[in-house]
């Protein structure tokens, strides 16, 4: 029987919840198959006695109960599950290298809404990395310019500081991502930046810099990131950048306190509530057709410059738990009336008059 690791789960699914519906029949429990996609979900109802839902069909069920809920759904992941089948019906050609101007061949999506290149394949990076003309290294993005980071490598005779310039260089790429890069002809290097660009600037500010590229003697070691090797996302605390009145139309923008991660782009129905509350995201997917990583919402810390809430930002920030002891590890600590006397401090060195 010919049948694909997929397939084959899809029917273990099955079985497990026609057995669970005779196991359960006398309890009138009818189990139900929880899906990511519509086209999964049409998939398995083909089978008989099945029920099947989506995950915003249960969370569009459970509206009344929890409102908010649809605020922490991974969209893009859904998002991109639901388009799998149509990239696969139109995916683009390989990836080459072309020799005549020594750099590979970046495949573009059609469309009007297309910001960045697709990514080198699998194989293609590979061979790249053999070869030596493609470099793994770790992005480091600039806190003084969003548009712009560095990716240090190492070669069998030195270590190589490489600038990684301009929005569609940087290729979806987020600080601390390990990624591939491809290594520009000098004729392509490029200059550093002279500006400051935050990662709330608007996007003329953005046009700008990328005109400031005249000097060829001010050009250093260039690239650009052609694949992730790996995705380093974590949670990120910021808050929701203010939208005119009346513009609220369900996605808005997330403006993180660390100036080395782009804007995110977060889906809510609670932005009257949280526009003046610094809250906490995380980063879903980051698509050719977005110009900003998309992600959703995780919770609320409190009100923007209150100080306990900005001293829990910078302790996240920094990955500092900042959660409270338990009760179990509070009973370690000796009583307040605690004091060193000449017997509990016996065989112990004293170093109370020594300066630390």
């Amino acid at each position: 029987m010919d049948e694909s690791v997929d397939d084959f789960n899809m029917r273990m699914i099955v079985e497990a919840a026609r057995y669970f519906e005779e196991h359960f029949k006398c309890y009138e429990i009818r189990p139900v198959i929880l899906t990511n996609t519509r086209v999964q979900q049409s998939n398995y109802l083909k089978s008989d006695h099945i029920r099947c839902i989506t995950v915003t069909e249960l969370v569009e069920m459970a509206k009344e109960v929890a409102p908010t809920l649809s605020d922490h759904l991974n969209i893009a992941s859904i998002e991109s599950a639901e388009m799998i089948d149509a990239d696969n019906a139109s995916a683009p050609p390989a990836n080459n290298f072309d020799p005549a101007t020594n750099r590979y061949i970046l495949t573009r999506e059609r469309g009007p809404n297309v910001y960045y290149p697709n990514y080198l394949d699998e194989e293609t990076v590979k061979q790249g990395l053999e070869s030596g003309r493609l470099f793994k290294g770790t992005f480091h993005a600039n806190g003084d310019n969003i548009w712009e980071g560095r990716v240090v490598i190492h070669t069998a005779s030195a270590e190589n500081n490489v600038l990684i310039r301009d929005r569609e260089d940087i290729n979806r790429a987020v600080d601390g991502d390990q990624v591939i890069i491809e290594i520009y002809p000098k004729s392509a290097w490029k200059a550093e930046s002279e500006y400051l660009v935050p990662n709330n600037a608007e996007e003329k500010v953005e046009e700008k810099v990328e005109k400031s590229d005249d000097d060829a003697s001010s050009h250093v070691l260039s690239g650009r990131v052609v694949a992730i090797a790996k995705r380093c996302w974590k949670t990120y605390c910021g808050s929701i950048e203010p939208i005119p009145e009346g513009n609220v139309q369900g996605y808005v923008l997330f403006d993180p306190v660390n100036r080395r991660i782009p804007k995110i782009r977060v889906k809510t129905g609670q932005y009257e509530r949280l526009k003046d509350q610094r809250i906490v995201v995380s980063i879903d997917d980051w698509p050719i057709s977005s110009r900003y990583p998309l992600g959703h919402y995780l919770k609320t810390l409190g009100p923007i410059g209150d100080r306990e809430v900005e001293t829990e930002v910078i302790l996240l920030e920094h990955s500092i738990p900042s959660n409270v002891f338990s009760q179990e590890v509070l009973a370690c600590l000796p009583p307040p009336d605690w004091r060193i006397t000449e017997t509990n401090s016996r065989g112990r060195e004293e170093d109370r008059k020594s300066v630390v």
